[in-house]
């Protein structure tokens, strides 16, 4: 199984057993190891155009050995979605952003996947339930001990959240709004 798929179980625990956290996702799509992740990548874009980036997201996931162009057009019409709209080329629209959020993963330093940051900083620490929760934990606390924002992304992305990108609860670190006050941020 791929890297990413052994963690995402840690941070969907995670998310299930909190309120005062969220987890933004980025593409960085690693087309030299994963040949369809790039396509994937445009088709959760266009699945969250219908409000179904999550329920993509989670069946992309459950299945990593399957994300050619059948099994995508599998999981759309499986979500209700036609097969078309995830597929290429009507999925290239969200080209562009795609492209911004690897060029900002490679700008912040990451050079494969997952990629994790917590409060805004790179988790360089190991990729274990309890490694990710202790960086959580530590960052939630201030120094003087009293809770602060849930952890995120700083302040100068707070508006650039995708709208469909986001799951969980909790506050802006930096600016103390909810989450789903942002500019086309949604709740799940």
């Amino acid at each position: 199984m791929p890297y990413c798929g052994r963690v995402e179980p840690f941070l969907q625990d995670l998310l299930a057993s909190r309120d005062d956290v969220r987890l933004v996702y980025r593409h960085y799509p690693l087309v030299d190891v994963h040949p369809h992740a790039y396509s994937a990548a445009l088709a959760l874009e266009a699945a969250g155009a219908a409000g179904l980036f999550w329920e993509l997201h989670d069946r992309l996931f459950a299945s990593q050995d399957a994300l050619g162009r059948a099994a995508l057009a599998g999981h759309a019409e499986a979500l209700g979605l036609r097969a078309a709209s995830v597929l290429r080329p009507a999925s290239e629209r969200w080209d562009p952003r795609v492209r911004d959020e690897f060029d900002s993963g490679v700008a912040s330093g990451v050079e494969g996947t997952p990629a994790l940051f917590v409060n805004g900083r790179r988790y360089e620490g190991r990729l274990t339930r309890e490694g990710i929760e202790q960086a959580v934990e530590q960052a939630l606390e201030s120094d003087d001990g009293t809770r602060t924002g849930s952890p995120g992304v700083g302040h100068r992305r707070c508006p650039r959240l995708p709208a469909h990108g986001v799951r969980g609860g909790g506050r802006c670190c930096c600016c103390s709004r909810p989450w789903w006050r942002w500019p086309g941020s949604t709740a799940r």
